[in-house]
């Protein structure tokens, strides 16, 4: 009798371990594609507000750039309604228009264990003029951001319902939307 190759248990073997190779790694590629599947889902389903949120869940270190091309090195605090409240690491607090991001840089080793912007979640809205008007009640000196680009720095004597009074020499009244970003100084209690 003569046996063929087949029928020899070391080439059952190969054969065996051959199709199980090919299923490996046919399932190793429909993996890879599904894991870029869900990240390009991912991307689609999120916008700069959500990935602030999720760094802000995170408490990553960050480093902001304005429009103006000032840094501020900072952990981003609450986000919502196109705002974002950030701590710099210098003190007090920055309230920020998302509009007026030109970069957010992840400080190194501050990774997100998730792609930022994954992650959806609620987040208690920041609103400029009530952050500004609990400041205004303590006359602080603020800083503000405008939209032609330049910082005006004064005292805040009031906020209105659409716009504030600086007080720097002389009174300035600036509409609310004319602000991109406002610091404050740390709070004295």
């Amino acid at each position: 009798m003569v046996r063929r190759p087949e029928d020899r248990p070391d080439a059952l073997e190969r054969v065996v371990e051959s199709w199980a190779a090919d299923v490996s790694t046919s399932e190793a590629a429909r993996l890879r594609s599904r894991t870029r599947s869900l990240r390009r889902q991912a991307a689609e389903d999120t916008d700069l507000e959500s990935a602030l949120s999720d760094l802000a869940e995170a408490g990553t270190p960050l480093t902001v750039v304005l429009v103006d091309g000032s840094r501020v090195a900072a952990v981003i605090g609450r986000v919502g309604g196109g705002l974002a409240e950030a701590w710099p690491a210098d003190g007090g607090v920055m309230v920020v228009r998302i509009e007026s991001l030109v970069g957010i840089e992840a400080v190194p080793g501050g990774r997100l264990p998730w792609p930022a912007g994954s992650r959806r979640r609620d987040a208690s809205p920041v609103d400029l003029a009530v952050v500004l008007a609990d400041a205004a009640d303590s006359e602080p000196n603020v800083r503000l951001l405008l939209r032609d680009g330049r910082w005006a720095t004064g005292d805040l004597l009031l906020v209105a319902q659409d716009f504030l009074i600086l007080r720097a020499g002389r009174d300035s009244y600036v509409p609310l939307d004319a602000v991109l970003a406002a610091r404050l100084p740390a709070s004295e209690s």
